[in-house]
């Protein structure tokens, strides 16, 4: 495999002067975050220590009932999915192997099967049940239920996807996955409590995105100062970089 060409002016530039995240560098240099911390190591570039501050609440809460996974959450804190993994860690949360599930007692399995049984979701079982989607679906499976894809009215948590459409500026689609539903669903309840929907074709200017990321803003940032979804940032801005790669 070819080894990952990053230039120490370069890299020097871009960490100890514009300050970005090694995360936010990997990204932009095509590489994984490690190479980047190597090649500060290798460059003996000091690294800054400063503890990327995380709202743990919401992180417990993201990852046990809404069921992001840990490299989905680091992308949506712009950290390392190491950093996500170590404060879940330290909260007691993380199973992220085969070995952490711990089967559920006999009367909690039988719970979680008929409350599957009578038409509840995973997602709503685990949330009533204070534990992870992933031990909902995984006792499931050991249990040889299968899961269904149901075209039933399945419980949403209203108030959850309008905070992550109006707040984290998630799109429909991006929910839909997060749920296990169709975008048409979360459109639909969304509009049942009177959230005004964003255009599917949302109009946003390309050389905005561009200049405001070439003056420092990650797409995150850039999600938010504009009130869209970072995959539509983040779109744009893989058409613009392309582009400069063809120029």
């Amino acid at each position: 495999m070819a080894k990952v060409v990053i230039p120490m002016k370069l890299l020097n530039r871009l960490y100890t002067e514009e300050k970005l995240s090694t995360w936010e560098i990997a990204k932009q240099l095509g590489c994984s975050q490690d190479t980047v911390v190597r090649r500060l190591h290798v460059y003996q570039i000091p690294v800054r220590t400063r503890r990327k501050q995380l709202p743990e609440a919401e992180l417990a809460h993201l990852y046990q009932n809404v069921g992001l996974g840990v490299k989905q959450l680091a992308v949506r804190y712009q950290c390392s999915h190491t950093t996500v993994a170590a404060r879940l860690h330290e909260m007691g949360l993380l199973m992220n192997k085969k070995s952490d599930f711990r089967e559920p007692t006999p009367s909690v399995k039988r719970q979680i099967i008929s409350l599957y049984n009578s038409g509840q979701s995973a997602g709503w079982i685990a949330q009533h049940l204070r534990m992870s989607r992933w031990t909902v679906l995984k006792t499931l499976r050991n249990s040889g239920i299968e899961i269904r894809h149901s075209n039933k009215r399945v419980y949403l948590n209203v108030k959850e996807l309008a905070y992550l459409y109006e707040q984290r500026h998630m799109s429909t689609t991006e929910l839909a996955a997060l749920y296990d539903v169709k975008p048409a669903t979360v459109a639909e309840r969304l509009k049942e409590e009177g959230v005004r929907l964003r255009g599917n074709n949302l109009a946003l200017d390309m050389f905005e995105v561009c200049r405001r990321y070439q003056e420092g803003h990650s797409p995150m940032q850039i999600a938010d100062q504009l009130g869209c979804s970072y995959s539509a940032v983040r779109r744009r801005l893989d058409v613009w970089q392309g582009y400069k790669k063809r120029s």
